[in-house]
């Protein structure tokens, strides 16, 4: 089994690399907010294209590793484009999930990091939506 990146919890657990949306490092249009997410945590909301934040992750071992993502939005169609060391390696397609605050976990791909640390960026490039 492959190891796994989730955007949503800042630890290194069995292999998986997870950060959550609003531990980001730098950003621009970015608001945080709570009461969005059923379990009480606070979400990024209202992401609007031209929107990123970045984040810095450590990567123990060189490998592939699964990208996902947990979004809610009302819109039919979303794009969040993902750069690793300013590198666009895959864009993810986030559709509507009924509510603002109804979390689905989005598949992206399979992306190839080498050991130590990279940075993340995660930018809109289509649509609204917020981010967990």
């Amino acid at each position: 089994m492959k190891p796994t990146i989730r955007l949503q919890i800042p630890a290194a657990v069995s292999g998986r690399c997870r950060i959550e949306a609003e531990f980001y490092d730098e950003s621009e249009g970015i608001e945080i907010t709570s009461g969005l997410v059923d379990d009480g945590s606070v979400a990024v909301k209202s992401i609007d294209p031209g929107d990123y934040a970045t984040y810095q992750a450590t990567v123990s071992q060189s490998g592939a590793y699964r990208l996902y993502i947990r979004a809610a939005t009302t819109r039919e169609c979303g794009k969040l484009d993902v750069y690793i060391d300013n590198i666009k390696k895959t864009a993810v397609t986030i559709t509507s999930t009924g509510s603002w605050s109804t979390y689905q976990t989005f598949d992206g791909s399979w992306l190839n990091l080498t050991a130590g640390t990279h940075t993340i960026k995660l930018v809109d490039s289509q649509s609204n939506y917020n981010l967990n």
